[in-house]
């Protein structure tokens, strides 16, 4: 297959995996319906109900009619059928009496009548993607969008407007099944406008989610009655969990198969006379004959198609003239008919009893039925699939292969083999258990794992996916062989936890193959899990459990990599992580051989842990849940969001408010969630459904903060504007309890809550103490006030000169603090009042205080994004900074071990820990942290302001060896190379221009730039001179870099861009005036400008001088505005030789220069955003590739663009491209800030302060490539 570049297209994707020497590319194209719908649904990945009922129907024998279509005559069913207030029918019925069957027969009777919808789902207990609420819901919809999504166009509308096609994900969370029943009632109320939509779900005792009764309740509350012409269907055995439940809904009908037991013996009559004729064509029974097995296989059944259907299966291979003495053997009831079988089993040969004994014990264990190439890896019997099949057919009253998957033949089978004196037999028999399941997993996985095990050629392209069915056999083990280490961890004999070493060789040895593996399968999530439980798996050893810690941050930062080009795990994930991450070091050689040296991103993994985004607008609140597993967001965008700690996974949104949320808060039990907002609400939200629980009308002005109280009873909520005071409120039912309003001279509270009150200043933050019985508000007045929860102002604290924006109680309840605008933080008497401390360190507003844990520190967040820890005896001892640009607000975990920051629209974690990396103790699961260490000695008493001690910045400290990134003390703006590669100028916002040497690794040398932001950088040829214009200055300054002295050059207008030409002297500004760009060519000699070549009102996107000095190219991109419309992006090249000509005339005059407005342009069928002329000046080199120059000169139509052979390196959105073809990856989480490129050296300037050169071998890259397309 041959590997091509496009331009002109959205190329997404290229990977050259070099251990093997090949190369794999993939291209996207631009997203279209259709291509969100088919993301939308194989992110979801819906169990298909469909392949289900088929695989039942073969399982349980033909489906004849006479044995389940009684059930349509029963006035239960024709009320539910026909009257439009029945919504609800329950069948109910003890093990084998035909449930199943029955509703697969009522699926297809009314799916036979068009004007119906039908959807439906089987629980089935033994197989994980069957036995959950979240898979029956997804189940339903997928039967529907599958019958019914070409008919109504909109039925897909639900989930593609949840979709977020710039993060490849949903932008709620889909393991909820609550959150799956909202999609599927938009879907229902679309489709019950046309028809009677009915749903049916299968033997839902089956079910293993502990949600089942919320489950049910949602049927019979909201289910029933919205929308009209919905009707359910639901069969289960008799249980206690369902039927109260159910039977809550008003006159909705149930069927027993037990109490219509003559119903049921006639369909099993019937169901007898049909298996007797298929046994007798194929065994040539007499009719007397199958009369007296009539006579007997009725007598005995009572009532219970499976045991039919076994004695049937056994009689097959029973000779004729044994048949009717067998029948009279043959117990009566399932489980004496499995004893039976049972028994038979364990007669025979004693090793192939051993092994169906393994094979049972195993398939009791197992979370889902395994395909057959599995049970080899999993059981760890070596055996081929014939002899797999042979075991199963000994098996046959237990087990049966279906559709290649090995099941139990019932439910009822598993319940007999879970019987206690059943699992005495395996443990005394084989003693394999869930640690044999795990070393079999984890032994066969070692030997079987190889990189690009499906050879593609266009590697992790989702497409392919699909059909990786030669990697199929290694999913089970791959995804659950932590699942059954987790089972069996606890309660091991310690001589058996050396079995449990093997974790650190595969972890050492095979992790980029598993995770590449789980990406190919489509299961990469399931890694996420499975090293947060090794992680704090002692008995895996300690070097296990870090390697299992450095591989959970690994795939944290290239998750989205990983998932999407897999084959980019052993090049850009490799690249782009820590010197010292385990997974890196033990891995490097296997790294790619295009790269002369592997650059250094940081020396250890940064405390940022990940980086939540999803508001589209700044984010005002924060806040953990009590047990730290989720993260709640309050933004400006009038959302509230709710996100999985562990994974960084958006939830739900909860929408419902107005205008700004300020402020939110969870209840102490976690179940709620309260968010006060500007449109004078507070909102109580279940947190588990996102369904709104009441709306609290504050009418008095914002709510600017809400807390519970310890109890949960009580909402304390800051408000501010119209009335300004502090208001509690009954959290159960929403009813306002008092109105706290504090005069800053006297304080008064109003507990008749119809009056008006009005304070000196908007109460901005809250707090309970920790008995509940008092509270503390900070307001904008300046001050703390300390109240009782009765009501009574006790104090007014004086002493900020600013805003108070935070307060909070310590564990004891002893000491209030309170952080300020005013840059301090003040530490109070929550007794007398009296001010114990001043705390002084914070150059900006504080934003968050809390108390350790202990309450002997205390831990502050401030504007000037840094976090400060305080001890008792005054000292900072420690302050980290946050590579942040600006913190709104912030919030710790509730152990105190991380934070969430909130910077812009996104949500930063951050560990806690000083040392980042995550410290153990030798045999204890417990992780250390500065937070949670006590200090040695006693607690002293408070001096009236601390004494703060230099801060301990957590920065990383200035690397010196080549490839090694250069710390900063701010984040880079602007960089550019010289001519020859061998130095890099880049800008820093701290309005310092350093220059480095890309071949020692060093800093030559660091100029002090000038009073505004700088935005534009060049260096010239000889690398003499830096030029230099400010992001808010009308000034370009020229720098000698070997003096350090600058020559400015005043400018009318703002400048874009600067570019030296190749001779040095001359410098050309793109300017910028509100509707006009243009390009002056300034003279280096005396500073005067001597060509202007006049644009439009375009920006100036990239400039490219010809080596002659005689054209100038200039980049511009499409834009649609109220001053213009120009449809295509577009290059232009400008004559400047014939500029030049014309200027020698006006030399001597002060406003001497040329103006020029003709220039050759082409269109381009997308931005050029980098480009630069070859050495001979024939052609252009843009990142979309590359144009003759003649034909540039001739306005060409079709002069663009076609591939350069390969020959130029680019940086591409996240990845680098060689000619039109993106071979590696830039993690987004690294934070590309800006780029640039020379020759074979790639210049990165990255979020946190850091600048990696990456120096690539061309000739190296052009050999994988051409390796690829042959």
């Amino acid at each position: 297959m041959m590997a091509s570049a496009t331009f002109g297209h959205t190329n997404k994707g290229v990977q050259v995996l070099t251990n093997n020497g090949s190369l794999h590319a993939e291209f996207h194209q631009a997203y279209t319906t259709d291509d969100i719908d088919r993301s939308c649904l194989q992110n979801l990945r819906c169990p298909d109900s469909l392949i289900v009922k088929n695989r039942l129907k073969v399982s349980k024998d033909k489906l004849h009619r006479q044995t389940w279509a009684w059930i349509l005559d029963t006035p239960e069913y024709k009320s539910w059928r026909n009257d439009s207030d029945i919504c609800l029918l329950h069948i109910k019925g003890g093990a084998g009496k035909g449930k199943t069957m029955m509703s697969i027969g009522l699926v297809e009777e009314l799916s036979a009548q068009s004007e119906n919808t039908v959807a439906y789902f089987f629980f089935q207990n033994a197989n994980q993607e069957l036995n959950t609420l979240e898979s029956a819901v997804k189940g339903l919809i997928f039967g529907l969008i599958s019958q019914y999504s070409n008919q109504y166009n909109g039925l897909k509308e639900p989930l593609r407007r949840r979709w977020d096609t710039t993060n490849d994900r949903f932008t709620e969370n889909f393991t909820s099944w609550r959150n799956l029943w909202n999609i599927l009632f938009e879907m229902l109320e679309m489709l019950c406008r046309h028809s009677t939509v009915y749903l049916i779900l299968d033997a839902l005792d089956e079910c293993q989610d502990s949600g089942m009764a919320d489950f049910l309740e949602s049927i019979v509350r909201n289910g029933l009655d919205r929308p009209k012409k919905l009707k359910w269907l639901l069969t289960s055995r008799p249980s206690d969990g369902i039927e109260p439940v159910l039977l809550t809904g008003f006159e909705q009908p149930q069927v027993s198969l037990e109490i219509n037991r003559l119903h049921v013996s006639q369909a099993v009559e019937n169901y007898i006379f049909y298996k007797l004729n298929e046994l007798g064509a194929t065994q040539r029974y007499t009719d007397s004959l199958k009369e007296d097995l009539r006579t007997q296989l009725s007598t005995k059944a009572e009532t219970t198609f499976l045991w039919v259907s076994l004695v049937c299966k056994q009689l097959e291979s029973t000779p004729q003239e044994n048949i009717l003495s067998t029948i009279q053997d043959l117990p009566l009831g399932l489980h004496a008919l499995y004893d039976q079988a049972m028994e038979k089993l364990l007669k025979g040969d004693k090793e192939i009893v051993a092994k169906c004994i393994r094979l049972l014990e195993v398939m009791m264990l197992v979370f889902r039925p395994l395909e057959v190439p599995e049970v080899s890896m999993v059981t760890g019997l070596v055996e081929t699939e014939v002899g797999i099949e042979a075991l199963v057919n000994r098996c046959s009253s237990f087990l049966v292969i279906q559709a290649n998957s090995v099941q139990f033949i019932h439910q009822s089978t598993r319940d007999y083999l879970s019987r206690e004196d059943v699992q005495v037999m395996f443990k005394a028999d084989t003693k394999f258990g869930h640690l044999g399941i795990f070393e079999s997993c984890l032994s066969h996985l070692s030997q079987c794992l190889k990189p690009n095990p499906l050879g593609l050629p266009q590697a992790g392209s989702v497409d392919d996916r699909q059909s990786n069915i030669s990697i199929r056999y290694l999913e089970y083990a791959a995804v659950f062989w932590v699942r059954h280490l987790e089972m069996v961890k606890q309660g091991m004999a310690s001589q058996e936890t050396t079995a449990l070493k093997g974790v650190d060789a595969f972890l050492r040895g095979k992790i980029l193959e598993w995770f590449e593996c789980l990406s190919l399968l489509d299961r990469l999530p399931s890694a996420i899990g499975s090293l947060e439980t090794l992680v704090y798996t002692e008995e895996i050893g300690y070097q296990a459990r870090v390697l299992a810690q450095h591989a959970r941050s690994f795939l944290a930062r290239h998750y989205h990599t990983i998932k999407y080009w897999p084959v980019q795990v052993y090049s850009s994930a490799i690249i782009f992580s820590p010197d010292l991450c385990y997974v890196r070091t033990t891995n490097l050689s296997r790294g790619p051989k295009y790269l002369r040296q592997a650059p250094s991103l940081e020396s250890k993994w940064p405390p940022l842990v990940q980086t939540l985004e999803g508001h589209t607008e700044s984010i005002n609140a924060v806040a953990f849940s009590p047990d730290g597993k989720r993260i709640v967001s309050g933004s400006e965008d009038t959302t509230v969001k709710v996100w999985d700690h562990s994974t960084g996974t958006l939830e739900m949104t909860l929408r419902g408010h107005r205008y700004v949320v300020n402020t939110v808060a969870l209840s102490p039990d976690g179940k709620q969630i309260a968010s006060g907002s500007d449109d004078e609400t507070i909102k109580v939200w279940d947190s588990s459904t996102g369904a709104l629980v009441r709306t609290l009308e504050v009418n008095g002005g914002g709510v600017k903060a809400v807390r519970f109280s310890p109890d949960g009873k009580r909402i304390a909520a800051g408000i501010g504007f119209f009335e300004c005071s502090v208001r509690l409120y009954n959290s159960s039912t929403g009813a306002l309890e008092a109105i706290l309003g504090g005069n800053a001279n006297t304080g008064t509270i109003v507990t008749n809550v119809r009056a008006v009150l009005t304070t000196r200043s908007s109460a901005l933050a809250v707090d309970f103490s920790p008995d509940g019985k008092r509270i503390a508000s900070g307001s904008k007045d300046n001050t703390v006030r300390l109240w009782s929860a009765t009501g009574v102002l006790e104090a007014t604290l004086y002493g900020h000169c600013d805003w108070v924006n935070t307060v909070a109680f310590s564990p004891d309840g002893k000491q209030v603090v309170s952080g300020s605008d005013d840059n301090t933080i003040k530490v109070w008497s929550s007794s007398t009042g009296i001010l114990e401390a001043t705390l002084l360190g914070h150059t900006r507003a504080v934003k968050m205080l809390d108390f350790s844990l202990d309450g002997e520190k205390i831990m502050s967040v401030s504007a000037d994004r840094t976090l400060k820890v305080w001890n008792s005896t005054g000292a900072a001892e420690m302050s980290f900074e946050a590579h942040t640009n600006w913190i709104e607000t912030a919030t710790l975990s509730p152990r105190r071990t991380q934070i969430a920051i909130a910077t812009s629209n996104y949500i930063q974690i951050w560990h806690m820990s000083a040392n980042v990396e995550y410290a153990f103790e030798e045999g204890s699961s417990q992780i250390r942290s500065l937070q949670n260490m006590r200090p040695s000695a006693p607690i002293k008493p408070v001096p009236k302001h601390y004494a703060i001690i230099p801060a301990i910045r957590f920065l990383y400290t200035a690397m010196h060896k080549h490839g090694e990134p250069t710390a900063l003390s701010q984040s880079t703006i602007a960089m550019a190379f010289s001519s020859d590669a061998k130095r890099v100028a880049f800008v820093r916002t701290d309005k310092t221009i350093a220059l480095w040497d890309t071949v020692t690794g060093k800093i030559q040398n660091v100029l002090t730039g000038p009073s505004k932001m700088t935005q534009a950088l060049s260096l010239s040829p000889d690398g003499s001179r830096i030029a230099s214009s400010s992001f808010d200055s009308l000034t370009t300054e020229l720098w000698n870099i070997t003096t350090g002295a600058s020559q400015k050059v005043q400018n009318k207008h703002y400048t874009e861009m600067l570019e030296f030409s190749p001779d040095g002297n001359y410098i050309a500004c793109a300017h910028a005036k509100r509707d006009q760009r243009y390009i002056i060519l300034w003279s280096i000699e005396d500073g005067n400008p001597q060509i202007v070549l006049k644009g439009d009102f375009r920006p100036v996107d990239a400039l490219a001088f010809t080596p002659d000095n005689s054209h100038i190219a200039s980049s511009y991109p499409s834009i649609d505005t109220t001053e213009g419309f120009f449809p295509s992006d577009s290059i232009r090249l400008w004559n400047i030789a014939e500029g030049f000509e014309r200027s020698k005339s006006f030399t001597g005059r002060l406003s001497g220069h040329v103006n020029l407005e003709n220039f050759k342009e082409i269109k381009t069928a997308s931005l050029v955003t980098d480009m630069r002329f070859s050495k001979d000046g024939q052609h252009l080199h843009t990142n979309i590739g590359t144009i003759s120059f003649q034909d540039f000169l001739n306005e060409k139509e079709d002069a663009m663009l076609w591939s350069d052979g390969l020959q130029e390196l680019w940086v591409d959105g996240q990845w680098i491209s060689y000619g039109g073809i993106r071979f590696l990856r830039i993690p987004g989480d690294c934070g590309l800030l800006s780029s640039r490129v020379r020759g074979d050296k790639v210049a990165l300037a990255l979020r946190g302060d850091r600048i990696v050169i990456l120096d690539i071998d061309r000739e190296c890259l052009r050999s994988l490539l051409e390796q690829a397309t042959t």
